[in-house]
Order: C-alpha cells, then structure tokens, then sequence
C-alpha cells in the first residue's frame, strides 16, 4: 500500500499571541497547522502546497481590530469590492488598492518558508493585480498562484488584466484555479459559480498556453476530462474535497454518482492529482467536521499501484517541479 503523498491544494492560517492570521470570513473552522499534521499523517503526506483561505481575517489581538481583507457584494446590480475594518465595534469601509490579499500572502509566506516540506502558493486577483507585483511572487519562489474567481467577484473574464497571464505564460508558472459550477444565474452567487465553469478557466488556458491546476475535479465535467486528456502536461486536476462536493450536487455537472470512482473514469489517471482542500475537507457544509479518510477512500477506487502512486505524488511532483520528495 502507497503510503506517502504530495497535498497539492490545502489552506493554511495561524494564530500566536498577537494576531489570528488567515482565518476565512464566515467561516467556522481555523485551519491551522497542528491540525493539519495530524491529518496529513493519517493520509501519508510528506509535501504540501498552502494557499491564503478565499476571504481571510486577521484580528489584532492587542487591538482588537479586525480586517476582512476582501468582500465583494452587489448593489443594484453592480458590484464593488470592499475592504472591512472593525475597531472596537466600529465598523469601516475602505477601497481596494492593488491585490488585496497582499498582507496575507506576506504574513503566510513568513510563516511558511522555514516550515520543511511546505511551499506557499499566494492569492492573486487578476483585476487588481500589477505586473510588477505578479513578477515580485515568481521571484519569490512560487511553483504556482492561485485565482479564486468566486472570492474576487469574477463574473466576467473580461475584466482579466491579459498582461498578468502573458507573465505567467512567460516564466511557465501554473495558475491554481477554483472551478465551480451552476445551471442557473439568477442571482448574483448563482452568476459567479456560472462564470467560474472549468470549461470557461481550461478554454482560457488554452488561449494563453498557461498550465493550469484545476481544483474540485472540474466538478466531473466530461467536456473537460477530454480537452484535459488530450493535453497531457498542461493540466492537473485537483480531487477535493470529495464529501463536501458529493454532497453539494447542484455544483456538480455529472449528478447522482459516485464522485471519486466517477473522477477515475472520466480523467486519464495521469492528469490527477490527491489533495485535501484543507479546512474544507469537511463532511457536509452543515456539519463541518475535519475528515481524514480520503486516503482510504481512493485506495478503493484505484485500479492498481501504479495508478496509486502516479495520483498521489508522482503527477503533482512533475507538475509543479517539486524537488527532493
């Protein structure tokens, strides 16, 4: 039996004496490093990629202020964006400027870069992003950047700032994409999942000739499993958070099936990729209880050791051109 993995997608917050660091708006699980290792035991992982949470927090301990680093929310049909500031009990409204999650891919990445067998893959907004500040991460060390089109509002890829995926065509840097999915846009979350369909993020890919991650398993779109098969080397696609997203059928595209044994089906087993999706590895979103059995759960489904051990570390150790694991 396989006993070892990368984590390609997971989220990662701190808290020490002074701050809480990364926590996600609104939600009620920090997921913070302790619990994760001992996760990451129970499922035999030795690497893993952390991303910022979508919307995170940090509070001032001392202070006791609160800053909600990125909102979006509609007026009137528009949206803007926002940034939140609580001060004992005062609450503020401030503009964006630039990346908003600038301060918490800085704190994360002090955080992470002593830590062994971690790397940090920071949150980047491709409205607001600069060039300048796109190349600064790169220079960093980056294996990737991640996008979370449902968090910065990204209902229409027409607001993408071209100039920052001809960068990371440039320097061959992946872009970690969340993909999601719904039939309906008759409202303005139902709009986003719509505009954040895998196909909308693999076509755009293609365009730009960018490698791209594609979490959540393109939630089981056969139109993509064959684009993706056809393109081996250009993709990887991500398989959790597999309870959450099984149970959260609208969001899928393939309904009433078993969404690991689907995924293996559908996907040339060397274009998938284990990961957690920590902090989100939960058993339905009304009982949000950290699971630890997705190891165990894909070792049912896997046809043999080879498959095993290309799903588990040897797709993600190519893909992002990980070292010494």
């Amino acid at each position: 039996m396989i006993n070892y993995a990368i984590d390609a997608h997971s989220h990662i917050a701190f808290e020490n004496e002074e701050y809480v660091v990364g926590a996600n708006y609104d939600w009620p699980i920090l997921p913070t490093l302790d619990n994760y290792e001992k996760i990451a035991e129970e499922n035999g992982i030795i690497y893993t990629l952390f991303c910022p949470c979508t919307t995170p927090e940090i509070y001032n301990k001392v202070t006791k202020v609160k800053e909600n680093l990125l909102l979006w929310k509609y007026n009137n049909g528009y949206e803007y964006y926002k940034q939140i500031s609580y001060d004992d009990g005062n609450k503020k409204i401030m503009p964006l400027s630039n990346n908003p999650y600038t301060t918490i891919n800085n704190l994360l990445y002090e955080y992470l870069k002593y830590k062994e067998n971690m790397a940090f893959i920071p949150a980047v907004n491709l409205i607001y992003d600069t060039p300048d500040y796109l190349i600064e991460l790169i220079n960093k060390g980056a294996k990737a950047v991640k996008v979370h089109g449902i968090s910065i509002g990204l209902d229409d890829f027409k607001k993408i700032n071209i100039e920052l995926l001809k960068i990371l065509h440039l320097y061959d840097i992946p872009l970690m994409v969340h993909t999601d999915y719904s039939e309906s846009t008759s409202n303005p979350i139902d709009k986003l999942y719509n505009a954040n369909n895998p196909l909308n993020w693999v076509m755009l890919l293609l365009k730009y000739d960018i490698r791209g991650y594609l979490t959540h398993g393109c939630r089981l779109s056969t139109e993509c499993a064959k684009i993706v098969n056809n393109n081996h080397g250009q993709f990887l696609v991500g398989m959790s958070p597999d309870l959450l997203l099984e149970d959260e059928q609208k969001r899928l595209m393939l309904k009433n099936v078993d969404y690991l044994s689907t995924l293996l089906n559908i996907y040339d087993f060397n274009n998938l990729s284990f990961d957690i999706d920590y902090g989100w590895n939960i058993l339905r979103r009304d009982l949000p209880t950290l699971d630890s059995n997705q190891l165990n759960r894909l070792h049912n489904y896997a046809k043999n050791e080879m498959v095993l051990k290309r799903v588990l570390k040897d797709n993600s150790k190519d893909f992002f051109k990980i070292r010494g694991v």
